[in-house]
């Protein structure tokens, strides 16, 4: 099976398995298999439910149920691609847009973000400003909570950057996980960083294209993050 049959076949399985369990999945699913990593896009990704949420309790509620719902979703998602593509997945994010009603799904391997300044792999090639924009990543970061212990970056496609972040918890943050609140805590530290990290458009100059989405997720476990930054398309 070549990489595009996979992608498809993934994209297939993915969009079914959210109909099933939202009653009504993506209008479309897109999916980018690297040596590294799988990253899912879903469009146009509401239900009945979620829309009478939204407009009565506000995005908050609808990220809180998607947070419970997910958790039973991400393993069989990660079951799926693993068997298709053969690539064993260490950790999985997901984040939505609840305005575009967009979302992504990250699978990572280690290597993604360990030796994403090596040029030894193809995907882990330098790409321009790749210094910079990870420097605007430590200091948002820092507004937010502290400077991470590592960034690393991946231009994955010409529209969509993958930004890892590791060591990112400050002590008050590891505290209210531990009490539970870690779901209050994810929904907080998203809408403040990505405030942040859209206020004064900082991407846009670094990757040559104006931002269109911007999607974060932790593993508190791990005190990891991944960002991903989808442009544009160009002209």
């Amino acid at each position: 099976m070549d990489i595009q049959t996979k992608q498809k076949d993934i994209a297939s399985y993915v969009g079914r398995l959210l109909r099933d369990s939202f009653g009504r999945g993506p209008q479309a699913a897109y999916v980018t298999l690297g040596e590294t990593h799988a990253i899912i896009f879903l469009r146009e990704f509401m239900s009945s439910i979620e829309e009478h949420l939204l407009e009565d309790k506000g995005p908050e509620a609808v990220h809180e149920l998607r947070e419970s719902m997910m958790k039973t979703i991400i393993p069989e998602v990660k079951r799926y691609v693993e068997s298709t593509t053969g690539i064993e997945l260490n950790e999985l994010f997901y984040d939505w847009n609840m305005e575009r009603r967009s979302g992504v799904i990250i699978g990572l391997k280690p290597e993604s973000y360990q030796k994403a300044g090596e040029n030894s792999e193809p995907i882990e090639k330098e790409y321009p400003n790749k210094q910079k924009l990870e420097q605007v990543i430590r200091e948002t970061s820092n507004k937010a909570e502290r400077v991470p212990d590592d960034v690393s970056s991946v231009q994955v496609n010409n529209r969509t950057t993958l930004i890892v972040r590791t060591g990112i918890l400050v002590p008050i943050e590891k505290r209210l996980i531990a009490l539970g609140y870690d779901n209050v805590l994810k929904i907080a530290k998203r809408e403040l960083e990505k405030e942040l990290f859209m206020e004064e458009d900082l991407f846009t100059e670094l990757l040559g294209a104006k931002v269109e989405d911007i999607f974060i997720d932790w593993n508190f476990e791990k005190d990891k993050s991944t960002i991903i930054i989808v442009t544009t398309p160009s002209k």
